[in-house]
């Protein structure tokens, strides 16, 4: 069915701001009620699993808050959210223009936003108990020098691979996310080629998402990204079977 064997729903945990993306939290009881619904419906075609992606920010926002919910499957943790020197909330993958005004009252150099935004999420996967790590270096959308500073600054690949060493530690997924090539908002997967690289030689686990807001984007460019994985040198993919994290043979 639609070409899949399973499908994990994980719709945005609610933020104790206002976003135009995130869940309300009264929403919650209606869409745990309709993935035990799909699981009811589709039981002899299809494996529906139910999930959040859910924000961490630093003394005050967790995954872990919505880890107590009857019929979650799996967590993924995701940083869209950094807080600013001055107590502000920058969006790190949000509207340009304000992205550069906060930054820049912030007198932040890019560098040092990426240096933010690496250990924004090492603090989350040493603070919160996640299954998988979202988008990692989706920032790039809103810094065009991102892969450069990243590929030559020491600095920067040091907290990186701490993200990377706290993934093997504590045995999260890695995400490989295709939402922003389908939606031609970067030329390349979330994470891009110099991570993968190092997911690859640290032996890490991936995982592959659509991230898809619709039906119509279920499974996007997975197969061109099984490609592109297979022939950069990634033997394995891990999909969740409803308990675990299993080997899948690219």
């Amino acid at each position: 069915m639609l070409g899949m064997d399973s499908i994990g729903f994980s719709d945005h945990a609610p933020l104790p701001f206002p976003t135009s993306w995130a869940m309300k939290e009264e929403g919650i009881g209606d869409y745990l009620k309709e993935v035990v619904d799909a699981k009811i419906k589709f039981d002899k075609s299809l494996k529906v699993y139910c999930g959040f992606e859910a924000d961490f920010i630093k003394g005050g926002v967790t995954p872990d808050r919505w880890r107590v919910l009857p019929g979650l499957d799996y967590m993924i943790g995701s940083i869209h959210f950094l807080l600013m020197p001055d107590g502000q909330l920058l969006e790190v993958t949000g509207d340009r223009q304000n992205f550069e005004l906060i930054r820049n009252q912030n007198n932040l150099e890019d560098k040092e936003l990426m240096l933010l935004y690496f250990q924004a999420n090492a603090d989350m996967l040493e603070d919160a108990n996640v299954d998988v790590l979202g988008h990692l270096d989706k920032m790039k959308i809103n810094i065009p020098n991102f892969n450069e500073i990243l590929a030559s600054d020491k600095d920067v690949q040091k907290v990186l691979d701490s993200v990377l060493h706290l993934c093997d530690r504590e045995d999260v997924v890695i995400e490989v996310n295709t939402r922003g090539q389908y939606k031609s908002n970067s030329k390349e997967s979330y994470p891009g080629p110099f991570i993968l690289n190092r997911i690859l030689e640290e032996e890490l686990n991936i995982c592959i998402s659509s991230d898809a807001h619709g039906i119509n984007e279920s499974r996007m460019l997975f197969d061109e990204t099984k490609e592109m994985l297979k022939a950069t040198g990634h033997k394995y993919i891990f999909t969740f079977d409803g308990y675990d994290w299993v080997p899948e043979k690219l």
